[in-house]
């Protein structure tokens, strides 16, 4: 099934179905949609919609920002029963990224 939402909408519409989202102001997350996982790989993901950025922070501490992610990927992730699986298949390798923690 494929929910089709105006793009920059999108992430942010369904982080926000998802329960624990907040805008955060935290030291590596100004102004990104934050959303805490249930994963054994990734901790957390973030989502600035003006940018496209999404940014992850893995649970082994690693933190990086992925640029021009397309919202269905960050949909993906977020609704994903294995965030870890949607991450390889839908981010890893796709975009271009930095670590910046």
């Amino acid at each position: 099934r494929q929910v089709v939402i105006a793009a920059k909408q999108a992430p942010t519409a369904i982080l926000g179905e998802a329960g624990t989202i907040r805008r955060s102001r935290g030291r590596y997350s100004q102004g990104f949609f934050r959303l805490n996982v249930s994963s054994s790989c990734v901790r957390w993901i973030g989502w600035e919609p003006d940018e496209h950025i999404l940014r992850v922070q893995f649970v082994n501490g690693g933190l990086y920002d992925y640029f021009d992610v397309s919202p269905f990927s960050v949909e993906t992730m977020a609704k994903a029963g294995s965030v870890g699986r949607a991450f390889w298949q839908h981010v890893r390798d796709r975009y271009a990224y930095v670590r910046i923690g």
